[in-house]
């Protein structure tokens, strides 16, 4: 299943996070319909449930199959087996393979392309990497899948895997996230999960993710920038000011519900929107 964070609620004056739960099929899809991106990482087809995510391929129409075959070098020794690494072949061309050198491969599953998906690495002519919408599906997210998981750690037997593979996941970043975009993380802090007055203190912490800085304070005391709001279920919101001294930080630490609701049970919504560029 899907988890997905619905809003920050006051329930009786109390704090409560509202979860909701989907057919996970279908919450994905709506996901990537949206503009969410997808990393897909595999391994041996055995360890996989090939059918239900060659059935979740086909619901989002990426034209991407995992395939029933393991692309692993192993030799048998008595009674058990030792494989060993391998590089595979990529495509240069493509933007997330830009700076690196080697892609370690151990062992996993390939895959089969359709349509506009494509394919950026190899292993004796064996797909094992993929991609779905460069960008060029505007509104819907990107999808990279590789078929071996074990790049992702440091199970190298040369350094030079670690320097290329640092930066094939960089590239990663960069391919999801377009550089020309900036990314902010916000969160709400509120000061008790209950009180039986009607003080609340509310805390607002904006990061730009993208250059590490906190938001400045002048971007967050502009009402076009930052807004925030209390509501009951189905109630006209009621605007809070928000004062920042303090660079990602935002406040009001004077907020008296029983301004606008009487004492009860029915949770309290606060919305915070914040909107740049």
């Amino acid at each position: 299943s899907i988890l997905s964070l619905t809003g920050c609620n006051v329930s009786g004056y109390m704090s409560v996070y509202s979860y909701s739960f989907y057919n996970s099929k279908q919450s994905l899809k709506q996901f990537y319909d949206n503009g969410g991106n997808i990393l897909f990482l595999g391994t041996r087809y055995q360890d996989l449930c090939v059918e239900s995510i060659n059935n979740l391929f086909s619901t989002l129409e990426v034209g991407i199959r995992v395939n029933l075959e393991n692309i692993m070098d192993d030799s048998w020794l008595g009674i058990g087996a030792s494989v060993s690494g391998q590089n595979a072949t990529v495509d240069t061309s493509q933007a997330l393979f830009n700076g690196v050198d080697t892609f370690y491969w151990l062992y996993g599953n390939s895959f089969s392309t359709s349509g506009d998906a494509k394919s950026l690495a190899n292993i004796e002519g064996k797909t094992v990497a993929v991609s779905y919408n460069n960008g060029t599906l505007q509104g819907k997210g990107k999808i990279i899948a590789f078929g071996d998981l074990h790049w992702l750690f440091n199970k190298y037997t040369s350094p030079n895997h670690v320097q290329d593979h640092s930066r094939l996941l960089t590239n990663l970043v960069d391919y999801y996230f377009n550089e020309s975009e900036e990314l902010f993380s916000l969160n709400i802090g509120l000061s008790s999960e209950h009180t039986s007055t009607s003080q609340l203190n509310i805390s607002i912490y904006v990061k730009n993710q993208t250059y590490e800085l906190p938001l400045s304070s002048s971007l967050l005391n502009s009402l076009s920038n930052l807004s925030v709001s209390i509501e009951e279920s189905a109630s006209t919101p009621i605007p809070i000011l928000i004062n920042s001294t303090i660079n990602g930080i935002a406040t009001n630490y004077s907020l008296d519900l029983s301004n606008y609701f009487s004492p009860s049970y029915t949770p309290l919504i606060v919305k915070v929107n914040l909107t740049i560029g």
